[in-house]
């Protein structure tokens, strides 16, 4: 073919169709990465079972004294008493294990 092209100028190939785009690459883990995070959730669990064992011992009065029904208080006093004298009263506290 001969060259058709005016003097000076450059020769132009076929026009070429654009390139598909290239897939993404996944990313790459290391073994550093890797281990820092399994670390983070380990003390993460740590902290977590840590607050709920304290959160527990500290409710655990309130939670007694809610749920458990086998405890008795009875108080004694004198059937008639006048005013301005004194008479003792007794608490008698139990608290059945079951």
């Amino acid at each position: 073919m001969p060259n058709t092209l005016p003097p000076g100028l450059p020769r132009q190939s076929m026009p070429q169709q654009p390139l598909p785009p290239l897939p993404p690459e996944p990313p790459k883990t290391s073994f550093v990465s890797n281990a820092i995070g399994i670390g983070g959730f380990v003390v993460l669990a740590i902290i977590v079972i840590w607050g709920l064992t304290h959160l527990f011992n500290i409710s655990n009065p309130w939670l007694d004294m809610l749920f458990n029904t086998k405890s008795s208080i009875s108080v004694t006093a004198p059937a008639q008493i006048t005013s301005k004298d004194t008479f003792p009263i007794m608490e008698i506290h139990t608290k059945r294990q079951g």
